[in-house]
């Protein structure tokens, strides 16, 4: 790597050494963004006018806890968690396969 620029040292041994590290925190915030988001929903609009922020975390607290349709909302969780789980298997197969070390 004697007189590589630094576009090449960065491409040839920085981003794949990093690599496995940015998969993991992209599985991990793609998950943590679909129930992280609830607080700030339920604190600065509660749903929003004409529920314009009515994200699917809140609208299974609003349908269960509100609503009191507790089938319902169980329903919608076992629907968000193989959601979440199949985004979470189709990073691994598809971002996974691309970190590789030469």
């Amino acid at each position: 790597m004697d007189g590589a620029g630094w576009f090449r040292r960065m491409r040839d041994i920085q981003i794949p050494l990093i690599a496995p590290m940015m998969f993991f925190l992209v599985v991990i915030n793609l998950t943590d963004s679909f129930t992280d988001s609830f607080g700030i929903v339920d604190i600065m609009t509660q749903g929003g006018p004409a529920r314009a922020t009515n994200l699917m975390v809140y609208k299974i607290y609003f349908d269960g806890f509100k609503g009191l349709d507790y089938s319902g909302a169980a329903a919608q969780s076992i629907i968000l968690m193989v959601l979440v789980i199949l985004l979470t298997i189709a990073q691994f197969r598809f971002i996974e396969r691309r970190i590789h070390y030469k």
